[in-house]
């Protein structure tokens, strides 16, 4: 949804990981062989095989692979002829709440399956690649005006860091059985984050894992999963989870969840770009937690009337009150490595 009205509060970055339906998604099931160990050289996606799968597509001896790892619809990257494939992990270092483009075009996604104006917000469509009608993001264009390079300063800095965790993937280009998953990361003890001359983190830093994206202490099961993900035309979809949302505001930091999450990017060899991650929070649970910090007393009221005028998902039986709203988040990804060590929970 594209809303027009002006927020009159304070600025807030955003951090997104995702979380499954299915909380007891074991580590086992993440293909990560040792258990609280996310060590990418001792894990198996064996039961991902696009090759034998028949929504996938087969690739012959002919089939070129782009030597650069982009896709295209000619070209049939296959990785791993054996169907056990290592996982591909990316950093997500831009993050940002993008607002429309010059045809009014927003980010997100159709949560609700409808077009029909809810709540009196009125559906977006969506840039390229994805072109999709129905668009829920009802607050996120209108935050983004107001965070500005907050939330991108929380990546640069190191204080907000999400990797997502590709399992499965035997093709970049066509693949119907893939696992995504999204850890919160930590910089390593002692370590120095390097960034690019944009001023980007780098690719190919290594990243220890929050406790928290972890449902038990025994760091067995992965909380931040989706329960399904496929790649197609080198676009990668995941749906059927949910995401927690940092929010950090005058020195607090502030957590709710996203429900109904959708997560599409393009995948490469390295790169994810064009991504997108999207949902809706509950407006109840996001006052609750907003409520348990005394600290931030003053704007309480600000903040639920604002969550309220931008209401979009869930209608009451009239249809003239919702109780979520929508948001989405658009990212860019390089490659990166998970050192196997679970930091904090203590």
């Amino acid at each position: 949804m594209a809303p027009t009205r002006t927020l009159t509060i304070l600025a807030f970055a955003f951090s997104l990981a995702a979380c499954s339906d299915d909380p007891a998604q074991s580590v086992a099931d993440l293909g990560i062989a040792d258990a609280g160990q996310l060590d990418s050289s001792v894990m198996d996606s064996s039961s991902s095989d696009a090759t034998t799968d028949a929504d996938s597509v087969d690739a012959s001896p002919t089939d070129a692979a782009m030597s650069d790892g982009t896709v295209g619809d000619a070209a049939m990257i296959e990785l791993c002829s054996s169907g056990s494939c290592a996982p591909r992990i990316f950093l997500l270092n831009t993050v940002a709440l993008t607002g429309p483009d010059e045809e009014g075009r927003v980010p997100g996604f159709n949560l609700d399956g409808s077009e029909a104006i809810v709540c009196g917000q009125v559906d977006g469509m969506s840039p390229p690649p994805d072109n999709a009608s129905g668009v829920d993001n009802s607050i996120g264009p209108t935050l983004g005006e107001l965070v500005g390079d907050e939330m991108q300063n929380a990546i640069d800095d190191g204080s907000n860091l999400v990797v997502v965790q590709a399992d499965g993937v035997d093709s970049l280009v066509n693949d119907s059985a893939v696992r995504i998953t999204l850890w919160i990361a930590r910089t390593p003890s002692g370590a120095t984050l390097a960034h690019e001359g944009s001023g980007r983190l780098s690719p190919g830093q290594t990243f220890d894992t929050d406790a928290l994206s972890y449902v038990d202490v025994a760091h067995t099961m992965a909380v931040y999963a989706f329960s399904s993900a496929s790649i197609v035309g080198g676009r990668i979809s995941a749906t059927g989870g949910e995401a927690l949302v940092f929010m950090p505001l005058m020195g607090t930091m502030l957590t709710t969840k996203l429900h109904e999450a959708q997560f599409r990017a393009n995948i490469a060899d390295g790169t994810l770009t064009q991504g997108v991650l999207g949902g809706a929070f509950d407006n109840e649970e996001f006052m609750t937690e907003f409520a348990s910090h005394p600290e931030l007393s003053e704007l309480r009221t600000v903040f639920e009337a604002t969550i309220t005028n931008f209401s979009d998902m869930h209608p009451n039986i009239g249809g003239t009150m919702c109780s979520y709203t929508s948001i989405a988040v658009t990212f860019d990804g390089v490659n990166a490595v998970l050192s196997g060590t679970v930091v904090g929970g203590d």
